[in-house]
């Protein structure tokens, strides 16, 4: 029993430990070919996102006792994933949007003027969020539950690569924004991973669901940036505009 449990635990604790690997190889990485001024624009931009990440990490903790309870209790894993992502995706969309449609406005407003590199990585790290954290907050609880935490672990190692990867070479040219580029770059990977492990265990016609929030998320947050960019208000007018067309083009 206590086998079973500690590999269990191995790879649960494994697939926190490659996330963090990620994270924090980008930042070296970042600081050892742009700088620390790059490095200060990048960490600036997932802080003014934290709020986005903190509700998902709280759904994270508790999706795994109640999604294991539900399937012990009948529910089907198919309908779960499908209802999960969908739901996932759409709570997701609305703050990714409302950030990404003002960044342009919202950071000097926030930070004062010198922040420019924090603005333009902003969608790039928004996007990299939609396409990768709904999908594994359900995908991995669920396999989790299903008692497969290896395929979890498996699931992120081509994303860590890619992310990494791609983000080294993207700095070389654009800074701070090639780590953006680097997130979603290895976001996509790691949906292409999770598809393939979906697939397997719950079918193949479970991720379609979340293609409406994320093309909704992406049409609202070029409109509202769109407005921002054209009108060149003021940073206080600016940031309820643009916040404003871009919620209302997602819903």
């Amino acid at each position: 029993v206590v086998r079973g449990l500690a590999k269990f635990g191995a790879y649960f604790q494994a697939s926190w430990l490659a996330t963090m690997l990620r994270d924090q190889g980008l930042a070296i990485i970042l600081f050892a070919i742009s700088g620390r001024g790059a490095l200060g624009a990048f960490d600036q931009a997932r802080r003014l996102l934290v709020i986005v990440t903190l509700v998902f990490e709280s759904a994270w903790r508790v999706g795994l006792p109640g999604l294991a309870r539900m399937m012990e209790a009948g529910a089907a894993p198919k309908m779960l994933l499908e209802r999960g992502l969908g739901l996932a995706g759409v709570a997701m969309a609305f703050p990714v949007v409302a950030l990404v449609a003002t960044c342009e406005w919202l950071v000097p407003l926030l930070l004062g003027s010198g922040w420019d590199e924090t603005a333009q990585l902003i969608p790039w790290v928004g996007a990299a969020i939609m396409i990768t954290i709904p999908i594994a907050t359900i995908i991995s609880t669920l396999l989790w539950a299903q008692d497969e935490p290896k395929k979890v672990f498996v699931m992120g190692l081509p994303a860590l690569v890619a992310t990494l990867v791609v983000g080294a070479v993207a700095m070389t040219r654009y800074e701070a924004v090639g780590a953006g580029i680097g997130l979603v770059a290895g976001g996509v990977v790691f949906v292409a991973s999770a598809v393939g492990m979906a697939r397997d265990v719950f079918g193949p016609s479970a991720i379609p669901r979340f293609a409406g929030p994320l093309l909704a998320a992406t049409g609202g947050s070029l409109a509202g940036w769109g407005v921002a960019f054209e009108l060149q208000p003021g940073p206080f007018v600016g940031t309820i505009v643009s916040g404003l067309v871009g919620v209302a083009a997602l819903l």
